[in-house]
């Protein structure tokens, strides 16, 4: 009987880093590493695994460590919490943090970062002419998390544009007081 041996993995380690690269591979054994990603809800958020018994329970504006290899199960089954709303990872509630893996999902790429939502989206948009912050509120703020999200950027960051605020309010379906913060 003849042996056969097992092939070893030709594929180049990539470390994480804060600069971004076209292609992405890892080693075997870099598939199990565990890296962080962040509930960017205001609830819980979890997913069943799909390599394991059981399943990954995030509390709101929490991280949790998962493995790459669990993550792009997830990304296979089309978790839309962590693909988003293109498969992409636009406007996806769980963010993985790991820039490395990131490009590996195929969620960034050297000239496209990940379209997520945070603090910097919500002051552009404050930044904008009324008219550009009109056009622009449905297009950048989609989702029903993005929307939470959205009202708590408001009162953290002190925003106080009366004529956007009403038209936040309007938008996300919450009272215009309730986009004050409270002293």
């Amino acid at each position: 009987m003849a042996e056969t041996k097992a092939k070893k993995s030709t594929t180049k380690k990539v470390e994480a880093t804060d600069e971004l690269v076209d292609e992405v591979e890892f080693l075997d054994a870099d598939l199990d590493k565990r890296v962080s990603v962040r509930n960017l809800a205001d609830w819980q958020s979890s997913m069943t695994l799909q390599n394991e018994n059981g399943s990954v329970e995030i509390p709101p504006h929490s991280i949790a460590r998962v493995s790459r290899n669990e993550l792009m199960a997830q990304k296979n089954i089309n978790n839309i919490s962590l693909v988003g709303i293109d498969g992409y990872g636009s406007h996806a509630t769980l963010y993985v943090e790991d820039t490395a893996t990131r490009c590996w999902l195929g969620f960034e790429t050297k000239d496209k970062p990940q379209v997520f939502f945070n603090d910097d989206v919500v002051l552009k948009l404050f930044a904008m002419s009324f008219a550009k912050f009109k056009e622009n509120l449905p297009k950048e703020i989609i989702t029903r998390a993005e929307k939470f999200a959205l009202k708590d950027s408001i009162v953290r960051l002190r925003l106080n544009d009366y004529d956007k605020l009403r038209v936040c309010a309007k938008y996300i379906g919450t009272p215009l007081e309730s986009l004050t913060p409270e002293d």
